[in-house]
């Protein structure tokens, strides 16, 4: 997001002063903090989790510890993480759309390309990360951490 938003600039006001050497250590330093304030949970909320089969036979997986199984804290993360997911996707699309418009209508091929290029990395970004913010949510609401609603039970077996 960071970076996109410094490309922005970058392409739509390129006379204006530009990011100086501590502003940009401050970025980096303020991504860093956002980072490990929306990491640190699932330190704490990952372990093994146990499902009994039947037949004298369990099965393990790393997810959502046992322990909070009867919380709302894993439901309440996934769709904390969700939701950002979806911020940022659509901040992004527009931050592209903008440097899109802006570089189709001023520059040459090569400018093209490596906004096409930028644009590509970011939507391989998306398709990367939405399994797992999608299969985190619906283990939280599998495990019933979730109130469930008849739109909750319409849209979510979507992904399971």
């Amino acid at each position: 997001m960071a970076m996109s938003a410094h490309r922005v600039r970058l392409v739509c006001h390129p006379l204006k002063q530009q990011l100086t050497p501590r502003q940009t250590s401050f970025c980096i330093c303020i991504v860093a903090v956002i980072s490990i304030l929306f990491a640190w949970p699932e330190a704490v909320l990952s372990g093994l989790s146990g499902e009994n089969f039947g037949c004298n036979l369990t099965g393990y997986d790393c997810s959502f510890s046992d322990r909070y199984t009867d919380t709302v804290f894993p439901t309440a993360y996934s769709a904390v993480l969700q939701s950002l997911f979806i911020v940022c996707i659509i901040a992004l699309v527009v931050m592209y759309l903008v440097i899109g418009h802006r570089v189709f209508r001023h520059s040459g091929s090569s400018a093209k390309n490596m906004t096409k290029i930028a644009f590509v990395i970011s939507f391989c970004f998306v398709l990367s990360y939405l399994p797992y913010v999608s299969i985190k949510l619906n283990a939280a609401i599998k495990r019933g951490n979730f109130i469930v609603y008849d739109e909750t039970e319409a849209v979510f077996p979507i992904l399971g």
